[in-house]
């Protein structure tokens, strides 16, 4: 990031329609949007289409957005709704080879829609996330929402990748709790274990 221009003053020039502000937002984030969605849909090119997609929908959608909160929520949820969404069409052009898929597609969360469901679920998730204590809530939000591998965290913060690996794995735990305990939108569980491997 750009140390002299705060983000909450970039985001607020992004919404006002800046396209120097949206390109920084964008070099900032592309690498870690297109990790996250590598991890679920598990080709190069499909990743990177829809990362294009994510950040196309970033510009479109900036009116609504507020400069007063992290723009990371919002691409993560954006992100993993849009990765949902190419996973449940690549089911659908397979759907000979399912016996009975409607039954089957059922056990897939359903598409959540609307600005409204959008910023419930980055509010949710955020939540969640701040219930984290201090180097569980650094270790998930370097690995799972910037995008960075476990060696690279563990190099950062001078710590073993096994260690990045056991915080992850209690970090998970308690954001599962957290989304259980508190009747978060059902997809959400998938959100978090999808991200958290």
């Amino acid at each position: 990031m750009n140390k002299e221009v705060p983000e909450t003053k970039e985001l607020a020039e992004m919404i006002a329609g800046s396209i120097s502000a949206f390109n920084s937002i964008y070099k900032r984030y592309f690498r870690s949007v297109y990790a996250n969605i590598f991890k679920l849909v598990k080709s190069p090119e499909s990743a990177e289409d829809i990362a294009q997609d994510v950040f196309v929908s970033l510009w479109q959608n900036r009116s609504q957005l507020g400069a007063d909160r992290p723009i990371k929520g919002w691409l993560f949820v954006v992100s993993y709704n849009k990765s949902l969404s190419f996973l449940k069409s690549e089911l659908k052009k397979s759907v000979f080879y399912i016996e009975n898929y409607e039954a089957f597609e059922t056990l897939l969360p359903q598409e959540s829609t609307g600005e409204e469901a959008l910023t419930r679920k980055i509010a949710s998730l955020e939540k969640a996330i701040e219930t984290l204590s201090g180097r569980k809530k650094e270790v998930f939000t370097m690995c799972r929402i910037e995008g960075k591998s476990k060696t690279e965290v563990a190099s950062l913060l001078g710590i073993a990748p096994s260690s990045v690996a056991d915080y992850l794995k209690e970090a998970h735990k308690l954001i599962r709790k957290y989304v259980k305990s508190n009747d978060v939108v059902p997809d959400m569980i998938l959100l978090i274990a999808s991200f958290c491997i």
